[in-house]
């Protein structure tokens, strides 16, 4: 890596690239919960059709729906399985144990810095500094990878 390119790992864009890298898990699971809203009012909506007797086209549309609501769902899972193997990887590459352990309570496992500072004994502005330090660490390797 380059001065240049280490220089801009650190940059105010460079961290920002890394913390969009590393947060998109979070991203990723609001959306399959929303899929999965979708999907239980499709589930009521045909309960309630099948109650009514109906067996006309607009139960057929919806369970045609349905199915693509499926797959949409599998495909989101395994989306979000590989970009947490992309963050757990990029994670791993941290030298230092506080960095990853705080990283993954961050982004793996989408804990507040509150409940991180919980869960690793630390005061919460000691585990604002150390996220800072983990972020420009991880920062390095994510952009060393691009």
């Amino acid at each position: 890596m380059t001065g240049e390119e280490f220089a801009y790992a650190l940059s105010e864009q460079g961290l920002q690239e890394t913390k969009a890298f590393l947060s998109r898990t979070g991203d990723m699971e609001n959306e399959l919960a929303l899929f999965h809203a979708r999907m239980e009012q499709m589930r009521k909506r045909k309960k309630a059709l099948e109650t009514d007797g109906a067996d006309g086209p607009e139960k057929k549309v919806l369970l045609a729906a349905m199915t693509e609501m499926e797959q949409q769902i599998l495909d989101a899972y395994k989306t979000l399985l590989a970009a947490e193997a992309q963050v757990r990887c990029l994670i791993q590459k941290l030298p230092d144990q506080l960095h990853r352990e705080l990283l993954e309570w961050k982004h793996l496992h989408h804990l507040s810095f509150f409940a991180a500072a919980e869960k690793l004994h630390l005061d919460e502005r000691h585990v604002y500094r150390v996220y800072k330090k983990a972020l420009q660490a991880a920062s390095v390797f994510y952009h060393q990878a691009q």
